[in-house]
C-alpha cells in the first residue's frame, strides 16, 4: 500500500458521515472498519520495519557482502543461503554443498556395478529452492548465466533441468567466492 492509498483511507468515512439516510448498525460497522484499517496500518508498519532490518543485515556480514556481488542474488536469497549452509569451511569441496542441497546426481550402485544415475529426491529443499530461484533470475541479469542456460537448452534439456544445472554451477561459484573471500568477477574470456 503506497502513500497515495494511505492518504485516501479516511475518504470512505467522510462520505459515510455526510449521508442523510441512517441504517441500523451503521455506527457499529463503521467502528469495525476503522479498527480493521488501524490493524492493517499497524501490520504494514511492522512489515516495513522487518524489511528494513532484513535489508540491513547483509551489511553486517562480510560473507553476505561478498555473495551479493553475484548477479541474481538478492538480500533474502543471500540470507537464506547463508542460514542454510552455515560456515562454508565445513565443506571440503563444492560437491559437498551441492549434495547437501540436492543438486548433485545420485548413483544407484551395488558393489562395483553402477545401475543408473538419478536425480536426488532428498537434500535441503529450502536451500535448493533458493539456488534454483536465484539461477532463474540470473538468466535475466547475467550474460554468463544466460549463455550457460542457452547452451544447456541447446543440448536438449528442458527448462527445469537447464535451470537446475545453472543452479549447480552458481553454487560452485558461490562456494569459491566464500572460500576465497573474493567478490564476483565477470569472466571476460
Amino acid at each position: 500500500m503506497g502513500p497515495a492509498a494511505l492518504s485516501r483511507i479516511d475518504e470512505p468515512f467522510d462520505v459515510v458521515s455526510r449521508q442523510t439516510v441512517s441504517l441500523p448498525g451503521a455506527e457499529g460497522t463503521e467502528g469495525l472498519i476503522r479498527l480493521e484499517a488501524a490493524c492493517l496500518l499497524a501490520t504494514l508498519k511492522s512489515r516495513k520495519g522487518v524489511a528494513a532490518r532484513r535489508d540491513a543485515a547483509p551489511a553486517e556480514m562480510p560473507e553476505a557482502q561478498t555473495l551479493m556481488t553475484l548477479p541474481g542474488l538478492g538480500a533474502v536469497t543471500c540470507a537464506t543461503f547463508l542460514s542454510e549452509v552455515g560456515d562454508i569451511s565445513r565443506f571440503d569441496s563444492a560437491a559437498k554443498p551441492a549434495a547437501y542441497a540436492g543438486l548433485a546426481p545420485r548413483a544407484g550402485q551395488s558393489g562395483k556395478a553402477v545401475h543408473s544415475v538419478t536425480k536426488p529426491r532428498g537434500g535441503n529443499r529450502r536451500l535448493k529452492r533458493v539456488l534454483v530461484l536465484s539461477a532463474s533470475k540470473s538468466i535475466l541479469f547475467c550474460d554468463e548465466s544466460r549463455a550457460y542456460y542457452d547452451r544447456k537448452r541447446a543440448e536438449g534439456r528442458g527448462y527445469n533441468s537447464a535451470v537446475t544445472a545453472l543452479a549447480r554451477r552458481r553454487l560452485n561459484v558461490m562456494y569459491a567466492m566464500l572460500r576465497d573471500g573474493k567478490p564476483y568477477e565477470k569472466n571476460n574470456g
